[in-house]
């Protein structure tokens, strides 16, 4: 198969398009600058992508969008939605989140307590959404896994959540099993993290159809999302992650994410 493929900058407001007939080798040898004309733009992310059985097909397709602006637009208007969303943080982003917290830690000064507490609900809530947005990336640059023995795992990565394990751990993951979900024995761990002090997974999913356990699975190249609530329940359209205080638990923050990789927090 041959592929034309339209990437954008995390950082920068550049995008490429190209053909390949190896898009994840391609896509590494962007994000690892190994291509003269993206290097200073990187790192990427995968935005579109079409296939085609004949390379003078996908070579014409693409000449068709770098040399007819109409053909471009017309591609830009279909898929804005991917174009905008799970973006990564550019200067702006950085520079409000400064301001957010230099604003956060004068209430921590006012109400040293209570502010305290809920200022770090709040960094656990953040955190967890940016651990699954590192999986759903990992995923997407075909990353190679280190605990693995330096593979690329074809089902990709993943973050699991366990109550009947920890309240007060999470764990990122290697699907080397390759059956797009966590709590087998053969997947690897990459990482076990720690929620901040006093803050602990209240609930998974949302009453009355609650679970211990969840495991949220990206899979190369798209990605592919799979949300998996167990014991024994299907796929879901929806992953809703909700903490609390420990010693309040109507103190919450919930993170959610849904099939197309857009993730939340309310």
């Amino acid at each position: 198969m041959y592929y034309v493929y339209f990437i954008k900058s995390k950082i920068y407001n550049k995008t490429y398009i190209g053909s390949t007939n190896n898009l994840r080798r391609r896509f590494s040898e962007h994000n690892n600058g190994l291509e003269t004309s993206t290097r200073r733009y990187k790192p990427w992310r995968l935005i579109y992508y079409e296939a085609y059985r004949s390379e003078e097909d996908a070579r014409e397709r693409e000449m068709k969008l770098k040399k007819h602006g109409n053909a471009v637009k017309e591609l830009k208007k279909r898929i804005q939605r991917s174009i905008k969303n799970g973006a990564g943080f550019t200067l702006a982003e950085i520079l409000v989140s400064i301001f957010i917290i230099i604003l956060l830690s004068g209430i921590i000064f006012a109400n040293y307590r209570t502010g305290g507490q809920q200022f770090a609900l709040q960094r656990s809530a953040n955190k967890l959404a940016q651990d699954i947005r590192r999986v759903q990336q990992m995923a997407i640059s075909a990353s190679e896994c280190e605990p693995c023995g330096g593979i690329i795992p074809g089902t990709g990565y993943g973050i699991a959540l366990d109550t009947n394990w920890d309240t007060r751990r999470y764990r990122l993951y290697a699907d080397t099993n390759g059956d797009n979900e966590f709590f087998t024995p053969q997947d690897t761990i990459i990482e076990t993290i720690d929620l901040e002090k006093g803050i602990i997974i209240k609930q998974i999913g949302t009453l009355p159809d609650t679970s211990p356990q969840v495991s949220i699975n990206f899979k190369p190249p798209d990605p592919d999302t799979k949300i998996k609530y167990l014991p024994a329940q299907p796929s879901l359209n929806e992953g809703i992650l909700t903490l609390a205080l420990e010693t309040n638990l109507n103190q919450t923050k919930t993170v959610k994410i849904n099939k197309a990789g857009l993730i939340e927090i309310e």
